[in-house]
């Protein structure tokens, strides 16, 4: 064949795919590959072109050139067109495993949350030093998940590096390190069910003969492996698990000494030991607090979507809760309100649902709702301040004497009354009110945090918690027993305290979450209908994304409603702005003269106050050099035009002279 018909038939070849997967998905890529199968025709005509010079020796540099650009073209205008499927991907967000991280806000919900809490709990294993070049760990950023406390959630941790193995027992025989009950560390079973309080006491529980050594004389030696973990992936690999024998180690030495010492990736060498290799030398073996993340998770085992939820919109979960769509398979609440959501025409009707997605979403966790769910009548919960709103000052005395006498409860064996804040008359309906609002916050940052915000001291903590902001105390009664005897008796009670800077913290970490979703969400949903009216052009002047449709789409919504427009408007130009940017999009051009062609109601000054819309007389830059304005739109003569501020401002803009 020549070199010509080698080259008619590649473009046959490739016309006819593209126009077969532009028949098969054009439904869900829309106009964009139209355009595409069009573009494809300069490619071909490049390469048939470029085969012809080929068969008669007159190619050039420039005629390979020209092909290569034509199919970078092609393939450019192909990544493009996936893109259009959700087209925000280029701006403010991320695919990630099964869903959508926003880039910005999305972080800074953990930050805030543990700052808050100002407290990170870390995972000990032990390590043992296999190259003889001193212990090595990696951190957070190399991405490795494993499940250390056994729930199913894998959570991203520091682990042992790629040259050094940590030492495991597999306990259930099937050829995997699945929990942290199969290392040496805080989840590793003892023989009388608890758990070891770090890695020497769970290694030292298996030393039979008491000779301070994990040797062949103790029985569980043999059970004893090392896993390398080379793909740095936490997850067993072939040939990742070796014995102590294949190793050359013959003992492990339990003396240990305390070193606690901060690593720069996050990691902590708490204890320090060594093991004996066969030839008597000697190499370190420490036990490690590594770092966790329990806001960047991901689930063991995934759960089948059915078909009739497939169409909803989809956001990735954190912490212990699941991918949306994955939370209404379990959820008819979720389900309900995430339909709620996706057919709702308006921002308002939007942004209400919001509060109760996120708390039927982190219902799904399976974590306790409130501190007095956990409690379960072993303590009474107080909620002495919000910040300046003392429980002192909302208590009625007499009705709060009458609810400790109201009724009897079992507590210890002995019939008195427990109060309880929640929902308690004796509180005032504001403080009531407090105790209800910021108990859901706290259940939807605990959920997608994976982590309660405070311990009860009666229990192991697995996750992290506040050290400040809870006291244990006493509170004294009275009772009688079965036989009548009057006796008195005291409840542990725990106070919280929240501080002003906790709860701008956990309100900066909510705010962020409620952000975040609404954002993922409004982008699938409402926003999607603009976005999907974006065009790629391919031709002979390149390749180019027309808003032309976008804009008219949003002119027809302006004649009709102004005030859900302006919404429209507002929202696209936050989520979608930076992807948009690059188009026809007209966005917030002559912002100033479009706000004065809106009729001025409520609505749209609300609208305006929310996204902090600020105008300004004159040109004194100390006015809105302090601002927190999204929006400012500057006085004649101030030659301002659009830009980042760097005070909260997102824009800038000049009202024209």
């Amino acid at each position: 064949m020549s070199a010509i018909q080698n080259a008619a038939a590649g473009t046959a070849a490739a016309s006819f795919v593209a126009s077969q997967i532009g028949n098969s998905i054009a439904g869900t890529f829309g106009m964009g590959y139209a355009k595409l199968v069009v573009g494809q025709a300069a490619w071909a005509a490049s390469v048939g072109a470029l085969g012809e010079k080929m068969a008669n020796g007159t190619a050039t540099g420039g005629d390979y050139a020209n092909v290569i650009q034509k199919t970078g073209d092609l393939l450019l205008g192909l990544g493009l067109t996936i893109a259009q499927v959700n087209p925000w991907i280029r701006g403010a967000f991320t695919i990630a495993s099964g869903g959508l991280f926003i880039y910005d806000n999305w972080d800074k919900i953990s930050d805030f949350y543990d700052r808050a809490k100002n407290w990170v709990w870390p995972r000990d294993p032990i390590i043992l030093d296999l190259d003889g070049d001193g212990l090595e760990t990696v951190g957070l950023a190399s991405n490795v998940y494993f499940d250390h406390d056994g729930d199913g959630v894998l959570t991203k941790t520091g682990w042992a590096g790629a040259n050094d193995a940590l030492l495991v027992w597999d306990r259930n025989g099937n050829g995997t390190i699945d929990t942290g009950a199969e290392l040496f560390g805080d989840f590793t079973p003892l023989p009388d069910g608890t758990l070891a309080p770090n890695g020497f006491a769970a290694l030292a529980a298996l030393d039979a003969n008491g000779d301070g050594v994990i040797d062949a004389s103790d029985p569980a030696f043999h059970e004893l492996k090392l896993w390398r973990d080379t793909s740095q992936d936490g997850q067993t690999g072939a040939g990742e698990l070796i014995t102590l024998a294949d190793a050359g180690i013959v003992s492990l030495n339990l003396a240990h000494t305390l070193k606690n010492q901060n690593l720069a990736n996050g990691n902590q060498l708490t204890r320090e030991g060594s093991f004996t290799r066969t030839d008597g030398t000697t190499s370190a073996m420490g036990e490690f607090n590594l770092a966790t993340d329990t806001f960047n998770t991901k689930f063991a085992e995934q759960i089948e979507v059915p078909e009739a939820l497939k169409t909803l919109p989809n956001m990735q979960g954190a912490g212990k809760v699941r991918e949306l769509r994955q939370a209404a398979t379990q959820s008819d609440g979720v389900a309900s309100l995430l339909a709620q959501f996706q057919n709702a025409a308006t921002r308002a009707e939007q942004k209400a649902l919001i509060d109760q997605l996120l708390t039927a979403w982190a219902d799904t966790s399976g974590m306790a709702k409130n501190l007095d769910a956990r409690a379960q009548g072993q303590y009474i919960i107080q909620y002495e301040a919000f910040g300046n709103d003392r429980r002192s000052d909302h208590i009625d005395s007499v009705g709060f004497v009458a609810a400790q006498t109201a009724g009897p409860l079992t507590f210890e064996g002995m019939t008195g009354a427990l109060s309880t804040d929640i929902g308690a008359s004796y509180l005032s309906a504001h403080y009531r009110e407090l105790i209800d609002s910021w108990n859901q916050k706290l259940h939807a940052l605990e959920a997608f945090n994976g982590q309660y915000f405070f311990n009860l001291p009666t229990q192991k903590s697995q996750t992290s918690n506040a050290n400040w902001g809870m006291t244990v105390t006493t509170t004294p009664g009275s009772t009688q027993n079965s036989g009548g005897i009057a006796m008195t008796y005291s409840v542990p009670t725990l106070k919280l305290n929240f501080s002003t800077a906790q709860l701008d913290l956990l309100q900066q970490a909510y705010d962020s979450l409620k952000e975040s979703v609404y954002a993922s969400l409004v982008m699938q949903t409402r926003l999607k209908p603009y976005l999907d009216q974006i065009e790629l052009v391919i031709d002979n002047d390149g390749i180019r994304l027309d808003a032309a449709a976008l804009n008219q789409k949003l002119a027809e919504k302006k004649a009709t409603d102004p005030e859900n427009y302006l919404a429209d408007l507002l929202d696209l130009d936050r989520y979608a702005g930076a992807f948009l940017a690059g188009t026809n999009w007209q966005g917030l051009a002559d912002f100033d003269t479009l706000i004065d062609s809106l009729p001025n109601t409520p609505a749209i000054q609300a609208l305006l106050d929310e996204f902090k819309v600020r105008r300004l007389t004159d040109t004194d830059e100390s006015q809105w050099l302090g601002d927190d304005a999204d929006i400012v739109l500057a006085g004649e003569g101030i030659s301002w035009q659009r830009q980042h501020s760097g005070c909260g401002n997102d824009a800038i803009w000049r009202v024209a002279a």
